[in-house]
């Protein structure tokens, strides 16, 4: 087991190149006390394990839960079905609104993973979210990061400039260029945007969507792209990785599960299901 944070897409991206199970809860629902904050409104403690029953032992222990109502309606589904037979999953329609083109190997994981959800009785369908403004959220995560960051670390700009990445430097000198105005945007209009997106996740066990771009790029100049996690971490909605697939180069590829906030037990539920299926009839992970 292993602690991590997640920014932008740091805990379900490196649990996706390491082909183990992570978990982003919901925004909030972990206490941060003792982290470097990097951004108030999308720093979330993240969790990496072996297996969904290990990641709800420290569940468990950092008193994760939903609703009562919530737990039992989820527990009486369950004992209706076998596995995921019953359940139902969503794509995004579009995911090039807010995702770049994903490599072959997330393309091939998203479609098998697919198949073995409609193999194994789930119904899975295409859902849009129903708003136009969904489309700005890549640019509204990279505002929000980048003006929470001007912020945090400015005192360590002042004290050890010469130490800090150029990255963290263009935050505080404000390279993006981004106005108080356009953070204003940005904040009010991610908070409006969340409830609707969990209005419509909440019509589904959960909505499957690329971790990754595909395997982990070659070298240590980069630890990858985020494209695939930001607009999770700015929703604040939970998040798990689930491995089970391998790129062109036999490395690791996962795909996540998402569910509408505060449904963390219910989303490490259905992901134990998804997993067992994933791992034992994909196409290979690393444990």
């Amino acid at each position: 087991m292993a602690l991590g944070t997640q920014t932008g897409g740091s805990t379900i991206r490196p649990g996706s190149f390491n082909g183990i199970y992570a978990f982003k809860p919901t925004w909030g629902a972990v206490t941060r006390e003792g982290l470097k904050i990097y951004s108030l409104m999308l720093d979330t403690l993240g969790l990496y394990a072996r297996s969904v029953e290990d990641l709800e032992l420290l569940a468990d222990v950092l008193a994760l839960h939903d609703d009562d109502n919530d737990d039992n309606d989820t527990r009486k589904e369950q004992q209706k079905a076998e596995g995921v037979n019953g359940m139902k999953f969503a794509l995004l329609k579009n995911p090039q609104d807010v995702f770049p083109e994903p490599g072959p190997g997330s393309k091939a994981a998203m479609s098998k993973a697919v198949v073995l959800l409609v193999e194994n009785g789930a119904v899975v369908e295409e859902v849009d979210m129903g708003c136009p403004e969904f489309k700005s959220l890549p640019d509204w995560h990279r505002c929000m990061m980048a003006t929470d960051g001007q912020a945090s670390f400015l005192p360590e700009y002042r004290t050890h400039k010469d130490k800090l990445s150029d990255f963290l430097v263009g935050h505080v000198e404000n390279d993006g260029g981004y106005t108080r105005k356009a953070r204003l945007e940005t904040l009010d209009g991610t908070a409006a945007l969340r409830p609707k997106v969990d209005a419509v996740l909440a019509g589904y066990d959960a909505l499957l969507t690329p971790s990754v771009p595909d395997e982990a790029p070659l070298g240590i100049g980069s630890t990858g792209s985020a494209a695939f996690n930001s607009i999770w971490t700015a929703l604040h909605v939970p998040v798990v990785n689930i491995p089970g697939f391998q790129g062109e180069n036999g490395l690791p590829i996962g795909v996540s599960l998402v569910a509408p906030r505060y449904r963390d037990r219910h989303l490490l539920r259905v992901s134990g299901e998804v997993g067992k299926i994933f791992e034992a009839q994909g196409v290979g992970t690393v444990r």
